[in-house]
């Protein structure tokens, strides 16, 4: 449940993560192919548009529900299959209801009728996906528009690559249009804390390499205010 405390920190999520996830009663499950259930689809892990990923989404979850209805005499109840140690699936039957049944976008905006200040983006990556200018023009595109006092979280399958190379683009993007504030604490004396700021060594370095236009582009950004 929400609290005042929670709900008045207002943030901005980042889905990259380019495969379909249904979530049901809060756990994410995947569509793949029963002959191959330990890899994702091809046909919905390349180059899908964050519109096709939640189309697909939609679909999945019509699918899920008309196969629910099917369970005539047993109650609502969904078959599921579960990921074991070395690669074993284990089939399980799930007591659900239709409102138990969520797509991404569907979960996050659940959030916000609780009171979460959250704001919710689909950028889809493939896992193997090389940060070039392309996908940090995508980001960029995105991260301008996010207010300066929003907290920016990411994710993407395990929270690894692609969910730490967002971030960083994420405090390049600040960084040029002046709006990333870090800052460390240090213990003082009798308890008390002294605030100083960080100088940013390592992202000077990493903006010095960065390409040009991607340098021209955040500049101009931060002198109109973004």
């Amino acid at each position: 449940s929400s609290s005042s405390s929670s709900s008045s920190v207002p943030i901005t999520w980042i889905n990259l993560r380019q495969e379909p996830v249904l979530f049901v009663s809060g756990l994410p499950f995947l569509l793949r192919d029963a002959k191959s259930p330990f890899r994702s689809l091809k046909e919905l892990n390349i180059g899908i548009t964050p519109e096709r990923a939640e189309q697909v989404e939609d679909r999945f979850k019509a699918d899920v529900l008309a196969e629910i209805a099917k369970q005539t005499g047993q109650g609502p109840r969904l078959l599921v299959h579960r990921e074991k140690l070395n690669q074993r699936l284990e089939p399980n039957w799930m007591e659900v209801a239709e409102e138990d049944i969520m797509t991404s976008r569907e979960l996050f905006q659940s959030l916000r009728k609780e009171g979460y200040d959250v704001t919710y983006h689909r950028a889809p990556l493939h896992v193997e996906a090389v940060f070039g200018l392309a996908t940090i023009d995508r980001l960029y595109s995105l991260l301008r528009s996010v207010p300066p006092t929003h907290h920016i979280i990411f994710n993407c399958q395990k929270g690894e690559r692609r969910s730490t190379m967002g971030l960083i683009v994420a405090c390049l993007v600040k960084y040029h249009c002046g709006s990333l504030d870090i800052s460390v604490e240090k213990q003082g004396g009798a308890g008390g804390t002294e605030r100083t700021e960080k100088s940013l060594r390592m992202a000077s370095a990493l903006l010095s390499t960065a390409p040009r236009s991607f340098g021209r582009a955040a500049a101009a950004a931060g002198a109109a205010g973004g």
